[in-house]
């Protein structure tokens, strides 16, 4: 038994077998296969993650859009619609005499004369001061000093850094089947840090200048990477895993140090990558009825004897604004909604799943929002144009 690498229990605490068995969904032992399958895995992750980099790019170019409402063509093509506005004032101005002379009709044209001064003369600095504040509650909502690109946190929030735990926290307390004690610090920021993770790395516990001094680790997590729970007679018992031929690793059967949750990490960046793209498109539309508002807020300022259609102009344009802010909000709920899945002790597959629930949400939109404004703050409209936009390179292709 002895030489066929089985120990008595005696030997090996039963509180750590336990810990094998709690842990048994991330300790994996190594072959060729597993390793050939993790790096094909890797390769797929990586290139996901440049296809979600691009859509966030887009995201943040397509979110300055709203710029165009003070571009220098806009500004200058409203400049030349001043002896329209003109000529649309003296219109306005004998209808409203008209029909006081006929109704009596009392009416606020002071109010009107005063709003539609201030659009004419302001909607330069009021729109600029509105795409500074939104620009700047992007940024302070989404902006991760540490972490810039959210398709490089996503990966590393399925990493399971064995030696990372040992360092940072306690192994022993890990259990990861009742989502306790799991770190992700893996320290997988960007491209340039996920190119340093060995996914097929092994723990050799028994080379000590490749492990124990390299990596100084505890002599709990020694003895854990050391042996591997198998069942056997009814019951688990203790094995040593084997470290290769002569020190040459060649056939090992050693824990991988990482664990890493390729379908859930792979459903969380599908979600992302199907927001970032739908959100671009929604920029756009965003900044288009943004411009389309002030010329028109530009327009119905020359009618002074009503002002009610260019109050709801005016309404549009601040709803629209918040709107573009509610769904900023969204993207960062959803953030924080997969963050927090582990802490509730979703794990697995399971976590993928309900990413893709919490980016459906994201997709639907607060119904509070649209109760209130009247403005659809989700995405849903945006998410069948971006399919049916992909459904029309589809067929060109």
């Amino acid at each position: 038994i002895v030489l066929a690498g089985f120990i008595p229990i005696t030997s090996y605490a039963e509180d750590d077998i336990k810990w094998h068995i709690a842990n048994s969904e991330i300790l994996s032992n190594h072959d060729m296969v597993k390793s050939a399958l993790r790096s094909i895995a890797w390769g797929i992750t990586k290139l996901f993650c440049k296809l979600v980099d691009v859509s966030q790019v887009l995201y943040d170019k397509t979110f300055g859009m709203i710029d165009l409402t003070n571009y220098g063509s806009i500004n200058r093509l409203i400049f030349r619609f001043r002896p329209v506005l003109a000529a649309l004032i003296i219109l306005c101005v004998l209808v409203l005499g008209i029909i006081l002379m006929v109704t009596q009709e009392k009416r606020p044209v002071l109010r009107n004369i005063i709003m539609g001064i201030l659009v004419v003369s302001c909607s330069t600095y009021m729109f600029s001061v509105a795409n500074s504040l939104v620009t700047s509650f992007k940024g302070d909502i989404l902006t991760n000093n540490k972490t810039k690109s959210e398709s490089y946190k996503i990966v590393n929030d399925n990493v399971i850094d064995l030696i990372g735990i040992d360092k940072k926290g306690n192994i022993s307390n890990l259990n990861y089947s009742k989502g306790k004690g799991i770190l992700h610090n893996a320290g997988i920021k960007n491209e340039e840090s996920i190119n340093h993770v060995d996914i097929t790395e092994v723990l050799d516990w028994d080379d000590e200048d490749a492990g124990q001094k390299l990596y100084n680790w505890s002599s709990t997590f020694q003895d854990l990477i050391k042996r591997n729970a198998v069942y056997a007679v009814d019951d688990y018992t203790a094995k040593e895993n084997y470290s290769g031929i002569a020190s040459t690793q060649l056939g090992n059967n050693l824990l991988y140090r990482y664990s890493f949750d390729f379908w859930s990490c792979c459903l969380q960046l599908g979600a992302l990558l199907l927001l970032f793209v739908a959100l671009s498109y929604k920029n756009v539309r965003i900044a288009y009825e943004l411009v389309v508002g002030r010329i028109l807020a530009f327009f119905f300022s020359a009618d002074v004897g009503n002002g009610e259609r260019l109050k709801q102009i005016l309404y549009f344009i601040r709803d629209t604004y918040i709107a573009l802010c509610v769904s900023v909000l969204c993207v960062r709920l959803f953030q924080i909604g997969t963050e927090s899945l582990t802490h509730f002790g979703i794990i697995g597959l399971a976590k993928g799943l309900v990413s893709v629930f919490i980016a459906y949400t994201v997709i639907d939109g607060p119904n509070i929002v649209e109760r209130i404004i009247g403005i659809d703050a989700g995405l849903s409209s945006s998410v069948g144009r971006t399919m049916a936009i992909f459904g029309m390179v589809k067929g060109g292709t």
